[in-house]
């Protein structure tokens, strides 16, 4: 091969390897092409920090009607697209009672055919200051009973007509139901109001039953008025199974306050009010029932009052 054909050859190899150099830097890029598809964030489910009246408990998940989505129990840990926190993400502040006093509310309800009971609001009365102590000394704090007392409301049917009216698929929540709606229409109550929870006496004893809707009310039957004098024994379901009184009306509350059925038997979400169980003894909530009730962000503002507060 000539001088001149080295060189030729020479140059077109130097040619290559300078072609090779530069497509390996374009491959090692760090801009991606220009018809690379854009990276889409990926949606993050709201955390609700509310929970249904149909018993589900506090960690349950619900359905968000305004969202139409599956929404996650309130203490699950989210933390977007990456499966890392991100540090400088701004953080949930901590939950905020109302902005308004909360206040539990007492109502008296004197069916048509029933004839008022002065001795029945004394005891009543009487009643919630005892339950207002006893929360406190069990929880550490208390809700703040109404200035006024308890409220006096006059149904408009006789008693056997709200326990026979149709109210919802269950016959054996009509009468609940049908008192619930009325009292709520006549003292102007909304239900699932932050500030404002009742408690509810029926005159008329009908049978026993009782119930209650959580973050709501309670609704109790009309024994639980005539024993109110006898705050420890009473028999508010069948002279067989003697309870107590107070107990009865704390395991009402503690369902509206965010209980279900949980707890040792001698609790009072449990058993723990009946007689059988306790003797004479007024039931107790467990540690873990009660750090539920003080833990629950919808209880906010709900246990920040003393014995004798009144709004």
């Amino acid at each position: 091969m000539s001088g001149n054909g080295t060189i030729r050859a020479m140059g077109i190899s130097l040619f290559v390897l300078i072609v090779a150099i530069a497509a390996l830097g374009y491959g090692q890029s760090s801009d991606p092409p220009a018809d690379a598809p854009a990276i889409e964030a990926v949606a993050v489910p709201v955390v609700d920090d509310q929970t249904s009246n149909s018993g589900a408990g506090s960690g349950a998940p619900t359905i968000d009607s305004r969202a139409g989505s599956v929404r996650p129990p309130a203490n699950s840990a989210e933390f977007g697209p990456s499966a890392e926190p991100d540090e400088r993400a701004p953080q949930p502040a901590p939950p905020e009672g109302p902005s308004d006093p909360t206040v539990l509310r007492i109502v008296y309800f004197v069916e048509a055919d029933q004839e008022f009971d002065p001795a029945a609001v004394e005891s009543i009365e009487r009643q919630m200051v005892a339950l207002q102590r006893f929360w406190y000394d069990q929880f550490g704090g208390t809700f703040r009973l109404p200035v006024g007392g308890v409220e006096i409301v006059y149904g408009d049917h006789p008693a056997r007509w709200y326990d026979t009216a149709p109210a919802g698929d269950d016959e054996r929540w009509y009468r609940l139901m049908n008192i619930r709606e009325e009292v709520n229409t006549k003292q102007g109550l909304s239900p699932g109001s932050d500030n404002v929870r009742t408690l509810t006496f029926p005159a008329a004893r009908i049978d026993g039953r009782v119930g209650a809707n959580r973050y709501e009310g309670a609704w109790m039957d009309g024994d639980d008025v005539s024993c109110i004098d006898r705050i420890v024994e009473t028999t508010p379901y069948t002279p067989d199974f003697p309870a107590s009184c107070l107990g009865t009306v704390a395991h009402e509350l503690g369902h509206v306050y965010g209980l279900g059925h949980e707890g040792r038997d001698e609790d009072c979400m449990q058993y723990g009010f009946y007689n059988y169980v306790s003797g004479t003894a007024l039931c107790d909530f467990s540690p873990e029932n009660r750090r539920i009730v003080t833990s629950d962000p919808r209880n906010a503002g709900w246990l920040d009052a003393e014995p004798g507060d009144r709004i």
